[in-house]
């Protein structure tokens, strides 16, 4: 969980947010929350090593040398690290993608646009969602997984990282009932789709 532990209610709404997207793709996993500093977090998430799939939709730059530790040490035991693009759109560097600096260890996750036949219907079609975020990440060459594949169509780079690296819904016709019981609607953005594709 994301937000100031003395006032854990400045930042909420994230929460819930997150929390929500868990629980609608996996009802049934046990779902761990750290709060607090990221430094502390992070370190915390790593010294556990319960967490195999972890969600952030917070940025922080630049990466501290104990950030990028940890993010090795995730790697090394197994632990899936998942953090939001960002909603501003495509951006053809790293300025775009706040979490180009973290490399190959993190996964970027960016948002799509879900069609279905009506409510709770089967999938129709997906699009790429217009805020999510997404470029070419000029400072790293292109991983393993990104080569051999046509850029033709998406103008990707066959040199550099292309970002992000997955995406699923992220569009704004989401609805989520918060800790108090209040209902929010029009919620969407890749904080959204990070969340639901660790829990996938």
């Amino acid at each position: 969980a994301q937000g100031d532990p003395s006032s854990p209610a400045n930042d909420s709404i994230e929460t819930d947010l997150d929390l929500a997207a868990i629980i609608a793709m996996a009802p049934r996993a046990a779902i761990l929350v750290y709060e607090g500093g990221n430094e502390d977090c992070l370190n915390q998430m790593a010294i556990d090593n319960q967490a195999k799939q972890i969600s952030t939709s917070i940025s922080w730059l630049p990466p501290s040398p104990m950030q990028n530790q940890e993010m090795e040490q995730f790697a090394a035991q197994g632990q899936s690290f998942f953090m939001a693009s960002g909603d501003e759109g495509s951006n053809g560097d790293d300025n775009g993608n706040p979490w180009a600096p973290f490399g190959p260890l993190v996964t970027d996750v960016g948002g799509t646009s879900l069609t279905t036949s009506g409510a709770g219907g089967p999938w129709q079609s997906e699009t790429t969602w217009g805020g999510s975020a997404g470029g070419v990440a000029v400072s790293m060459p292109i991983p393993s997984y990104q080569q051999g594949v046509s850029m033709a169509h998406n103008q990707g780079s066959t040199a550099y990282r292309n970002f992000p690296d997955v995406a699923i819904h992220a569009d704004t016709d989401n609805t989520i009932v918060g800790g108090d019981g209040s209902v929010y609607t029009g919620w969407g953005g890749t904080s959204f789709a990070s969340p639901l594709y660790a829990a996938f």
